[in-house]
């Protein structure tokens, strides 16, 4: 079977790309990719750009910012060249096409996969609403997504869909990571915006150094976004320039995990955490948020802690606690990693969007 998935871009630090570049590589369907933006600096693009050229068919651009006809006009080329049966869509741009081209092309069958549970908003909420009357099957990256999105869109509670959680695996280190850490290294992979709450991760490793003895704790953060200025400033507000790290992106996350303690995800809205997932896999121990769906990937004292998601001396007792009990780490751990093989398996999550393509009505 031919599958065209519709992409914001090549950008493999975004989980979208990343699932698709892992599908591509995997799958024993012939796939496809269309991307509408770069998303990322030149360089990475090019990098990027080749990984997918290599795992995809064939792998097409369209550089067109939001003129919906242009994108239609190219992608009509390439489903009636390409012969393409399915259309895989992402985020609220994809899915428009989606629906365009099964509207012009009604032997596509069109499945969207749904990677946050935000609200876009009262105008794109109506036309969305609309256009998911006409796509055949949805994906729900959690059970949290999808109570959120079936409440914000009732017509989803009609239509065919499941959920399949993120696949992950260990990540490989590559080396590259040149960042001296010492002490009681613990991390976090996350973008930096205020719904990933990484200013609580902050004052929790300053209660941590300045108030409970604890001065050799380094936090490291490997991501990027718009609050890099403003954390930055908070780490320097705090005197923290010894103990707080934002790297930015950073492609050796393998090397990071291998040199943390313990792996932390403040996040207040997460649809999955797949960088959770992967810490997991890597047999960390994992804090995460009460919130979204991380509940959903650890259990709070088997396979990891859980802890209110803005409580700053809930986050540092909960490391401190870690941190002080080998025992403990190693047991969640363990459990950790025998979760992540279990529910967020690489081949698992291949396995069932092969499956969902073939049942498909024709």
């Amino acid at each position: 079977m031919k599958i065209l998935y519709l992409l914001p871009s090549f950008n493999l630090y975004g989980g979208g790309a990343r699932k698709t570049l892992d599908l591509a590589n995997l799958s024993r369907h012939e796939i496809y990719v269309y991307v509408w933006s770069k998303g990322c600096v030149p360089k990475e693009y090019e990098s990027f750009r080749r990984e997918f050229a290599g795992a995809a068919r064939r792998a097409y651009e369209g550089f067109h910012g939001r003129n919906i006809p242009k994108h239609v006009r190219d992608l009509l080329k390439i489903v009636d060249h390409e012969r393409i049966e399915v259309i895989h869509a992402y985020f609220s741009f994809g899915e428009t096409l989606g629906w365009i081209l099964k509207k012009l092309r009604a032997r596509l069958r069109v499945v969207v996969s749904f990677e946050s549970s935000l609200d876009p908003g009262i105008t794109k909420r109506l036309l969305l609403k609309h256009f998911y009357r006409r796509i055949d099957f949805f994906i729900y990256i959690s059970e949290y997504v999808r109570r959120e999105k079936t409440r914000i869109y009732p017509v989803l509670r009609e239509k065919a869909g499941r959920i399949i959680y993120n696949g992950a695996g260990k990540r490989a280190a590559t080396g590259s990571f040149l960042h001296r850490a010492e002490g009681n290294v613990i991390s976090s992979v996350s973008g930096l915006n205020s719904g990933k709450n990484i200013s609580t991760l902050i004052r929790a490793v300053s209660e941590l150094v300045h108030n409970r003895g604890h001065s050799d704790v380094t936090l490291l953060v490997a991501g990027d976004g718009p609050q890099r200025s403003e954390l930055q400033r908070e780490i320097d507000d705090f005197a923290l320039a010894r103990n707080v790290r934002l790297l930015g992106y950073y492609a050796d996350v393998g090397s990071i995990f291998d040199k943390s303690r313990l792996y932390l995800h403040s996040c207040s809205l997460e649809g999955f955490g797949i960088a959770v997932a992967e810490a997991m896999h890597h047999g960390l121990p994992v804090i995460v948020a009460r919130a979204g769906a991380l509940p959903e990937l650890v259990t709070d004292g088997e396979s990891g802690l859980i802890v209110d998601p803005f409580d700053v001396g809930a986050w540092a007792d909960a490391i401190e606690r870690l941190l002080a009990d080998d025992q403990l780490c190693r047991a969640l751990g363990r459990a950790a990693q025998q979760r992540a093989q279990e529910m967020f398996n690489l081949e698992a999550f291949v396995q069932q969007h092969d499956d969902l393509y073939d049942s498909l009505p024709s």
